[in-house]
This record gives structure tokens, C-alpha cells and sequence, in this order.
């Protein structure tokens, strides 16, 4: 019987104390021996009554039991606590004298101080008595050891079976099954000493399942013989000795077939599966848990070739807390739910790998993190609060878990305009999954600080954020710097640096940037002027079904009008009346005269940076909900001043328009004085002695008509533009009554770039988080 067997439960001295406090609280020996616990609490007396089995432990053995020089004291202790009557101190007592530890080793003084323990019912000196006279070698037996009779032995297995030792309570179904011929009882199922065995047989203690496969197979129950023979091979293959498995293998198969040969296969097969009759929890946890279950998951899948069949061990190492073995069952169940589209599946490997990384599998934390993105993902695609609600916390449980990707979405959901936005909450978020690295995360930071959404608004900070977005390859990120450097939002301007950026983008195949570089080559902003290159880009993103560009493509090669053949009428709505008061643009919009006919269109609305007023919200039907995604006014303002070049301006009131016109390209270092007729001055000359000269009375004197909505850009400059044409007629086009300076056109260095609308709705930015991840993989 090796020690394994006898020491699978510790008795430490931290247990006396328990066990003492309780049972002798009125033993006059309590304080000595409370006393000597105190002072000596690591020692292990079972380990300490087991050394003299070992020929005298050297100092490592020793050292496992606990035993330090400095605790000599407990000795004197020990033997006054004991002689006052303390059964644990007797029973310590004498695992001091037999393992020689503190005093010389006295095999029969150990058993005199176990026998006064046992007689007060201590189950461990109950059953040392029995394994010094009865269960050790004949070698290691106490020297003159007394006989031991059966109703003493009986006795004291008795004793011991109260304890926890299965051992002792297998040794007493034993010796009652085989003392009172229990075998030979018709009920003897019924009797205590099989009871005992098959008791001990449960809680996976070998010899007891090895006898009880005997005494069924004696019974004349062969198939129950033969199942206990293979729970006990199993329990073999669990403890690692494959020699006794095999031994044990064919017994089961000789006593399940009643016959002498055995097959290969039939023998791999006893170890695939549970025997009903055996608690396998306590076969695992008698073995150090899920290892053992893990072991016996790997043989069964090895042998039917095939997972799903190891589960249930797999489930068995899980519930003990094997990280590996919780990482295969998750494996197992995500493969469920990819195959058979089973959701519950799908939620319990997201719960078993976020298990398994807490456990230190490897591997199993990206495993949660991609398993926790894809539920997210499969609820979001329902169209339910509820399934809202889960695909959220599915987000949140990606991104608390560190997930990059997760950290990234949760917080590009509570962004505006989403049902559930919430910037304070989602700029942390964005941040996290930024710094780790995601691209699409670091676009949103840099945006949210530029534009203040949940944090303030640091525009410098947000460049060095688009910068990172751009080094990690984010097309969208390389054309804003492109368009910085050219505008000089937030940097100085450098034509050279916007090039490169812009150049970037573009062979990206973003055709907002081959546009724009398009653009720059055409003019020569940065680069010599080179029109082959600037239509190679043009076209680029033309085949894009890029609208500015096919308008800008068919410009190019027409035949360009003649001198005073081409107008823009433009018109403005604004936050104010002045420029000179810190009044902006809110939208543009304007009408091209070609030879006498109504051409091109441009609209667009244009972020000015600061919130509108009621009241000119009141005028314009233009809401700060309907700006905050808007183009930045710059931006449109580049492309105004593309629409509008080498042609005479036209507007109704020209000189309001052309004082925020100034205004606004002088900002960019584009303005170039020009020529801007009136036709509120035109209409003085065409229809003299009118009441009014608004366009909308003056356009409805002179037949044309009026649009639904006016105090819009391109509804006014609609209204302007046929209003021109039919004074124009009316009068031969006469000159303004005031001629503003003539003025060169403008060096091809100041040419401005900005895209050409077609005659469409305004622009709207793209939306939804999916939109950046094909780059990303």
C-alpha cells in the first residue's frame, strides 16, 4: 500500500486545532496543546506517521511533512497535553515516535499513545494501530509487534472507516464480508460489508472496484463484473499506470465474453466511456481534477476518431477547472454554432473561452474577444430592442476584454446619431482601441477632437490622431491631411506635404483624392502644371462613377467659351447680416450661363464651426442638425471658387454676396477682385418705378417663376439666374451701373481646389462602422 494511498487527505496540525477545540474544550490537557498548535500550526502528523514506512526520511522528506528545527518545542507539550487525556495529542504524540521526529524513533511508545487515541475514537490512530500489525511489510512491521485479533482488527477498522481515509473503510467491508460469510447470504447486497466495498469502489479506490468485479462475477453477474473490471482499468489509465489498465482491460473482456481470447479493438474500447456505477467527480477529484479528465477526453477522441465524443470528459476537466480542456469544450460548441446555427452553443463557448483565458489558456483570450465581436454582430443584424440591447453587451464584452475591434465599435455606436449615443462614453472607448492600434478607431478620435464630441476640442491633438490613422494605411485619413496641408486647417499650408498625402489616398483608390490630385495637377499647386496627368487622375476616379469628376472630364474637353459668354449667378444664406461681425456662410448655391442657357449647378450646405440662431434657423429652414455632418466651410468654399472661375458673377443684391464672398476667400488667400453684376440694380434699369426690388417680387413682375422654398442658396440663385436671362433679353445684357476695378486673373499658384458638384442633392458623409473594416481585414 504506498503512501499516495495514505496521504491523500492531510492531517495538519491547523486541523487538530479544529478538531480539538471542539471535542476537548474541557480536556484539562487544551492548553498545552492549544499551545503547542500555536507555535508548530505547518506540521502534518499523517505525513510524520508515515515516514518510518520510508526507512527515515531524509531532510527533504522531512521538510514536507513540515517539520523545522524550531519546532523542538512541541514535543514537551505535546506529551503533557496527551498525558492530561487530549486524543489529538496522543495521536501526535505518537506520530512523533513513529517517525523518529523530535525524539528517538520508539515503534511500541507510538502504538502505546495510539491505542489511548483510539480508544477515544480518533479515526487516523485507529487506523496506524492496524497498519503497524496488520497492512506494513514484514519488514517495516513494529518490532515484537502484540497480536491483533479479528474483533480487535474489527474494532478499530470500525474506527477508522469513520474517518476519511477509503482505505479503511474498504479494509472493514472486507473483513465483515469475509468474517460473517456475507457471500453466501441470498441478500447479501443487502449487508454492511459489501455495502463498505462497493462504497470505497465508488469513490474510485481500485482494489475495492477490482474485489467487487470479483464478487459479482462469484454472484454469477458476469456483465456487472465485467463493467467494475473496466472502471477499474479506466481508473488505472487516469492514475497513468497503462501496465495495470491493460491487465485489468482484459479481465473485463475475458469475464464479458467467457472466453480466454481477447480482441485488440475490444480491449482500446473499454476506456471510452463513464461506468454508470462510479462517481466520477470524486475519481477526478481524488486525482488532481481535470487533468486526469482531460487525459481520459484525449484517449476517447483519439480512439473514435472523431471530438464530439470526448464532450462530456471534456465537460468533466472544465467543471475542475482545466484550462485547456475548457478552451476544446468551447471549440466543440463555437462549431456547433457556426454548423448548425445553434445561438445557445455560441454563448456558452463565448463563456467557456473568456473562462478559459482567466485560466491562462493560450490562445483562448483572442478566441473570446472574436467570439464576443460575432454575437455582437449576429444581434445587431436583428431588428429588435431586445436584440439591440444583447448586441451591445456583446460590444461591451469584446471591448472589456480588451479587444481592440470591440473597444472600437461599442464606441462608434454611441456616437451621434445612433439611438444610443453617448460621445463622453465613446471617445474612451475610441481612445483604447486607437492606442492599441485599430486604424478605424484612430480616425474616430482624431474626429471627435476636431469636432469637440465628448471632448474639447484640440485640433492639433486630432492632427497627430490622423496622422497615426494614416500610418496605419487609412485611405480616409491620408486625403483629410492632404486637404490640411492644402487648406492649412490646423497646419501651415504646404502644397508639397498635400501632394504627397493626397498622392497617397489617391493610388489608394479613393477618388475623392484622385480628384483633388487631379486638381492639383491640372493648376500646378505643388508640381508643374501637367493636364495629361491631372486627366489620368480625373479619370481614375471617374470609372468610379465619381460625378465631380465626369463634370470636370467634359469641362476640360470642351471648347472653352468666349470671353463674356459665361456667368454664375451665387447666392449665400448666412448666420448674420456682416462678415465684419463674425457672421459665416451655412450654404452655397449656384446656376452657370452658358451662351444664353441655364448649365451646371452647385449647392451644398457648410459647417461654419459655431452653432445657428433660432431666429435664422426660423428664416432658412436650416436646423445646427442638419450642419453637424456638413462639409467644413473652407472646404466648400475651395469648391466655390472652382465653380465660379473665369466666369462674371451674378447675384440679386450682389453687394451683400460679394462681402461674404471676400470674406471667405480672403480666409484661404484666393480672392482675386472680379466682376459681379447686380441684378437689383438691373432690374432699376429694366422695370423703373417699382414699389419693391426683392427678387421675389421683381422675378414674379418680370413672369418668372418663383420655386416652393425660397431663402434656400440654390432656390434664390434659381430664381436669380432666370430673372438675369430675361432682363438680359429685355435689355441686351446692359453694363452695371458701377464697374468694379478690373483685375488680372489669378496665378495659377492661387487657383483653388475643391470639388464640382453635379445638379444633385447635397452631399451626405458615408455612415455605419462596417464601412472601414474590408481595409483592415
Amino acid at each position: 500500500m504506498s503512501i499516495a494511498h495514505r496521504g491523500h487527505l492531510t492531517y495538519t496540525a491547523r486541523e487538530c486545532v479544529r478538531r480539538g477545540s471542539v471535542a476537548m474544550t474541557a480536556c484539562p490537557g487544551e492548553p498545552y496543546f492549544a499551545h503547542a498548535m500555536t507555535a508548530c500550526a505547518s506540521l502534518d502528523f499523517r505525513a510524520i506517521a508515515a515516514i518510518s514506512l520510508d526507512a527515515r526520511w531524509g531532510p527533504e522528506g522531512l521538510a514536507a511533512a513540515g517539520v523545522r528545527d524550531a519546532d523542538l518545542v512541541i514535543e514537551p507539550l505535546l506529551r503533557r497535553a496527551a498525558e492530561l487525556g487530549h486524543v489529538e495529542a496522543q495521536f501526535s504524540l505518537g506520530a512523533l515516535h513513529a517517525g523518529g521526529v523530535f525524539v528517538d524513533y520508539d515503534d511500541l511508545e507510538a502504538l502505546r499513545w495510539y491505542r489511548k487515541a483510539a480508544g477515544q475514537g480518533h479515526p487516523e490512530a485507529a487506523y496506524q494501530i492496524v497498519k503497524y500489525l496488520r497492512l506494513d511489510p514484514p519488514d517495516y512491521r513494529m518490532t515484537h509487534a502484540p497480536v491483533l485479533d479479528d474483533d480487535e482488527l474489527e474494532r478499530l477498522l470500525a474506527i477508522a472507516a469513520t474517518g476519511h481515509r477509503v482505505e479503511a473503510g474498504f479494509l472493514h467491508g472486507v473483513l465483515l464480508y469475509d468474517r460473517h460469510e456475507d457471500g453466501r447470504s441470498p441478500d447479501f447486497r443487502e449487508r454492511p460489508g459489501y455495502r463498505s466495498i462497493r462504497q470505497a469502489a465508488i469513490q474510485a479506490y481500485r482494489p475495492a472496484m477490482e474485489r467487487l468485479a470479483e464478487i459479482q462475477a462469484e454472484a454469477g453477474d458476469r456483465w456487472s463484473g465485467a463493467r467494475w473490471f473496466r472502471a477499474a482499468a479506466q481508473v488505472a489509465f487516469l492514475d497513468a499506470d497503462d501496465t495495470a489498465a491493460r491487465s485489468l482491460a482484459v479481465r473485463s473482456v475475458r469475464l464479458g465474453r467467457s472466453g480466454s481470447d481477447e480482441d485488440e479493438d475490444e480491449l482500446t474500447s473499454v476506456l471510452r466511456a463513464p461506468v454508470v456505477e462510479l462517481d466520477w467527480n470524486a475519481v477526478f477529484a481524488r486525482r488532481g481534477g481535470g487533468e486526469a479528465a482531460f487525459r481520459m477526453a484525449s484517449q476517447v477522441a483519439e480512439e473514435i476518431s472523431g471530438e464530439s465524443a470526448s464532450a462530456g470528459w471534456l465537460r468533466f476537466a472544465a467543471d475542475f477547472g482545466h484550462a485547456t480542456a475548457t478552451m476544446a469544450l468551447g471549440d466543440l460548441l463555437d462549431d456547433e454554432w457556426v454548423w448548425d446555427d445553434d445561438l445557445d452553443a455560441g454563448v456558452e463557448a463565448a463563456a467557456l473561452f473568456a473562462k478559459a483565458a482567466e485560466l491562462g489558456a493560450p490562445g483562448a483570450l483572442e478566441k473570446a474577444r472574436k467570439a464576443a465581436l460575432q454575437l455582437g454582430e449576429h444581434f445587431e443584424g436583428e431588428d429588435s430592442p431586445e436584440a439591440e440591447e444583447e448586441a451591445q453587451r456583446w460590444f461591451e464584452n469584446a471591448a472589456a476584454l480588451g479587444c481592440p475591434e470591440g473597444r472600437y465599435v461599442m464606441g462608434y455606436r454611441l456616437l451621434p446619431p445612433g439611438p444610443r449615443h453617448d460621445p463622453v462614453r465613446a471617445f474612451p472607448a475610441l481612445l483604447a482601441s486607437a492606442e492599441a492600434g485599430f486604424p478605424a478607431a484612430a480616425w474616430e478620435v482624431a474626429e471627435c477632437l476636431r469636432n469637440g464630441a465628448g471632448v474639447a476640442r484640440d485640433p492639433a491633438r486630432a492632427l497627430a490622431w490622423y496622422r497615426r490613422a494614416a500610418d496605419h494605411d487609412f485611405v480616409e485619413a491620408k486625403l483629410h491631411l492632404g486637404r490640411a496641408y492644402r487648406d492649412g486647417s490646423g497646419v501651415e499650408v504646404d502644397l508639397r506635404q498635400a501632394l504627397s498625402w493626397l498622392a497617397m489616398a489617391a493610388e489608394g483608390s479613393d477618388p475623392n483624392a484622385q480628384y483633388e490630385l487631379g486638381l492639383m495637377h491640372l493648376k500646378g499647386l505643388g508640381t508643374p502644371a501637367d493636364p495629361e496627368a491631372a486627366l489620368g487622375w480625373l479619370r481614375a476616379a471617374a470609372d468610379q462613377g465619381h460625378a465631380p469628376s465626369l463634370a470636370k472630364i467634359a469641362e476640360m474637353e470642351q471648347a472653352p467659351a468666349g470671353p463674356g459668354e459665361r456667368f454664375v449667378v451665387i447666392d449665400f444664406e448666412t448666420t448674420g447680416l456682416s462678415p465684419n461681425n463674425g457672421d459665416r456662410v451655412i450654404e452655397v448655391g449656384a446656376v452657370e450661363i452658358v451662351d444664353g442657357r441655364i448649365g451646371r449647378r452647385f449647392q451644398s450646405l457648410a459647417n461654419p464651426g459655431f452653432p445657428v440662431s433660432a431666429r435664422i434657423t426660423a428664416i432658412t429652414g436650416i436646423s445646427n442638425a442638419m450642419l453637424v455632418d456638413a462639409p467644413p466651410l473652407a472646404e466648400v468654399i475651395r469648391e466655390v471658387s472652382a465653380f465660379i472661375e473665369g466666369a462674371t458673377l451674378v447675384a440679386h443684391n450682389a453687394g451683400f454676396d460679394r462681402r461674404f464672398l471676400q470674406a471667405e476667400m480672403e480666409r484661404l488667400g484666393l480672392w482675386d477682385d472680379r466682376e459681379m453684376l447686380c441684378t437689383m440694380r438691373l432690374g432699376k434699369r429694366a422695370y423703373p418705378g417699382l414699389g419693391s426690388y426683392k427678387l421675389a417680387f421683381l422675378a414674379e413682375h418680370a413672369g418668372v417663376a418663383l420655386p416652393d422654398a425660397m431663402h434656400r442658396a440654390l432656390a434664390d440663385a434659381m430664381a436669380t439666374a432666370e430673372l438675369f436671362l430675361v432682363m438680359r433679353e429685355r435689355e441686351a445684357c446692359p453694363p452695371p451701373e458701377t464697374q468694379p476695378p478690373a483685375i488680372a486673373e489669378p496665378a495659377a499658384d492661387r487657383a483653388v481646389l475643391a470639388s464640382t458638384l453635379p445638379p444633385t442633392a447635397p452631399r451626405q458623409p458615408a455612415s455605419g462602422w462596417r464601412r472601414w473594416l474590408p481595409a483592415f481585414g
